[in-house]
């Protein structure tokens, strides 16, 4: 399968992994377009929009915002997320800089896939592993730092491994540094490459384990 559709979902409104997806879209380095992107807040809808026009892509997707704030718990968001993505066609739900649960369910296993900012291995995972908390603790427990992409099931950063890396962590390094190494030499690297291979058919699931063929 080639030129997958993506579904994207992006919680920030500054630098994050969503943006070395999208340079790596603009450059045409992986076989894949946006054909939806949801956002959870509105401050993230003109990042998101002014995002993509800097960086040349020619066809601007619909940027739908579902504020979480709007909705009283995860269950009720996630409904209206479920609901949205009813009316688009895309072949991949890609997590890029979400920092909410996605209930994939039985509907989308094996076909959402999340960007963690940190190696499994480490143990920092979970509710609020995200952003500055991640490379704060990285550097509090003298952990390498690193990222993970990964299939996503129904719990927080957990699921079979498709692609992870691990950067060096020099005495000098601040959580600041380190998040932008990881996005920079990590993220940048290792999120197209795992999406190139599932458009390329490359990825099977064996026994809930990636194997790369």
């Amino acid at each position: 399968m080639l030129n997958l559709k993506l579904a994207v979902f992006n919680s920030c409104d500054r630098p994050s992994s969503f943006n070395a997806l999208a340079e790596a879209i603009a450059k045409k380095e992986v076989d894949a377009d946006f054909n939806l992107i949801i956002v959870s807040k509105p401050t993230a809808y003109d990042y998101v929009k002014n995002l993509l026009k800097d960086l040349g892509i020619d066809k601007i997707p619909e940027i739908i915002v579902i504020d979480r704030k709007k909705y009283e718990n995860i269950d009720k968001f996630n409904d209206e997320i479920h609901k949205v993505l009813l009316k688009y066609d895309f072949d991949l739900i890609v997590m890029a800089g979400w920092i909410y649960l996605f209930r994939v369910g039985e509907k989308y296993k094996y076909k959402v896939i999340n960007l963690h900012p940190a190696l499994f291995r480490t143990g920092i995972n979970g509710k609020g592993a995200y952003g500055k908390n991640v490379h704060s603790a990285i550097i509090e427990k003298k952990l390498p730092a690193g990222c993970t992409v990964h299939f996503a099931d129904d719990e927080y950063d957990h699921g079979p491994v498709i692609l992870e890396k691990e950067i060096k962590v020099l005495p000098n390094d601040t959580a600041e540094s380190i998040a932008i190494k990881v996005r920079n030499e990590c993220v940048r690297d290792v999120l197209p490459r795992a999406i190139q291979l599932i458009a390329e058919g490359k990825i099977k699931i064996e026994n809930d384990k990636v194997k790369i063929m």
